[in-house]
């Protein structure tokens, strides 16, 4: 895809943030994710939406919101990694990459300025990312794992001595499970400049690579708890057992597959 930022008007101010959502017939939440988005105090930012072949009411609903830029590509070109990258090239952003996924919602008009204020008060941050809270809807093994996971990290910052600012950001110097994880994250485009995000990891793994490569020269992340999304994958113990196994063989670079246990976004079957 040709990168259009140099071409613009001397006129144009480029926004400060962009939002890379990767969507495939993500009807069902893209919407609610585009309004929350669109009713954050933080305003500096656009939104670029990168759909890989929607065959619901998608695109319908991205286009109703004309601020926000759509790419499109095929879906058999999709991977987790390329669409990332498509979506940034297509964006004008100056410093910060939000790379979001379609069914994550933000929660509270400060989370994304929650972000903001994490990164330029760290000099040193690869980027923020903030804990996940299941869907209202999402299943009880969903909520089991998120919300008792963000649960344990509400306590944590209680005693841990990486907790900073009133006890909501955390320091990550050293990689752990779920760090980073592109669901939900901000990263700096100069870094990302530097080192894009790697599609040899097409099946996933991307987002822990990227991070590892930045750790590995100094860098940290900053886990910030107002930076919070509701996002669920509506599995049940079996389904969560295969997708933990799934992730564990993305250690190594691994082609896109589409899991049959899931039926959300990008692994829902190619007509």
């Amino acid at each position: 895809m040709k990168n259009t930022r140099s071409e613009k008007s001397n006129l144009f101010t480029a926004p400060k943030t962009a939002i890379i959502i990767r969507a495939r017939n993500e009807d069902r939440w893209i919407k609610e994710t585009l309004s929350r988005l669109q009713a954050q105090s933080y305003t500096n930012f656009e939104i670029v939406v990168v759909d890989s072949g929607s065959t619901d009411s998608t695109l319908r609903i991205v286009e109703s919101f004309p601020t926000v830029k759509l790419v499109t590509i095929l879906p058999q070109e999709f991977t987790y990694p390329y669409a990332i990258n498509v979506g940034i090239k297509a964006s004008d952003a100056t410093d910060y990459l939000v790379i979001l996924s379609a069914h994550s919602l933000p929660i509270g008009e400060h989370w994304l300025q929650s972000a903001i204020d994490a990164i330029e008060s760290n000099p040193k941050a690869m980027g923020v990312y903030g804990p996940l809270r299941a869907m209202p809807d999402g299943s009880i093994m969903d909520k089991v794992i998120h919300n008792g996971a963000l649960w344990i990290e509400e306590r944590r910052r209680f005693w841990s001595e990486t907790y900073t600012r009133n006890n909501r950001l955390r320091k990550i110097s050293i990689y752990e499970g779920g760090a980073m994880g592109f669901t939900n994250a901000l990263i700096r485009r100069d870094l990302w400049e530097q080192q894009p995000i790697d599609e040899s990891y097409a099946g996933g793994g991307e987002d822990t690579v990227w991070m590892q490569y930045w750790l590995s020269r100094g860098y940290h992340a900053i886990k910030c708890l107002d930076f919070s999304v509701h996002h669920s994958h509506y599995l049940g113990p079996i389904g969560w057992y295969r997708q933990w196994r799934y992730w564990k063989n993305n250690a190594t670079p691994q082609p896109f597959v589409h899991m049959k246990y899931r039926t959300d976004g990008a692994h829902k079957p190619i007509d």
